[in-house]
């Protein structure tokens, strides 16, 4: 699903801290930079 998504043109992601984490959310944080895109999850501080 996620490389589906990138090869539809999805190139940005974000993150809650409390949204659920997944095997699709792991992907597109580690795939997106390598295709242009970016992936932000936002910190509780």
């Amino acid at each position: 699903m996620s490389m589906g998504l990138i090869a539809a043109g999805v190139r940005y992601g974000s993150a809650h801290p409390i949204t659920p984490w997944s095997s699709i959310m792991e992907t597109l944080r580690t795939e997106l930079p390598r295709y242009g895109g970016i992936y932000v999850q936002l910190r509780m501080n």
